[in-house]
């Protein structure tokens, strides 16, 4: 069995809604973070993202993009599953991008609101 905990009230540096950790046998085995879409976000240009090709490393990418909006890693090693979120515009435009074994294998847009 599994326990989460949720955390709503963050600092008011970091604009996310919520943050989420998981634990299994006393062990983190996932985190999470989903941005505030009543605050202002950090915005990367949708270019920056577009120079990424599948199999991109998970760090690569961070150290490209710097810190997502949102994210979500479930799992550790081969069978971790890592998901990023970057707004790229005002009107709250954004890209996830998937991670599987470390490499960037999916992206797709959508939207913090």
């Amino acid at each position: 069995m599994s326990t989460q905990y949720s955390w709503k009230d963050v600092s008011a540096t970091f604009p996310v809604a919520k943050v989420k950790v998981q634990f299994l046998n006393h062990k983190a085995v996932g985190k999470s973070y989903t941005p505030d879409a009543k605050r202002k976000q950090r915005i990367i240009p949708k270019s920056k993202i577009d120079k990424l090709g599948l199999g991109t490393t998970y760090q690569a990418a961070v150290n490209a993009l710097g810190t997502p909006n949102g994210q979500s890693i479930i799992g550790q090693g081969p069978m971790s599953a890592k998901y990023l979120l970057y707004v790229t515009d005002k009107n709250g435009t954004a890209y996830d991008l998937t991670f599987t074994d470390d490499k960037l294998n999916n992206h797709f847009k959508t939207s913090i609101y």
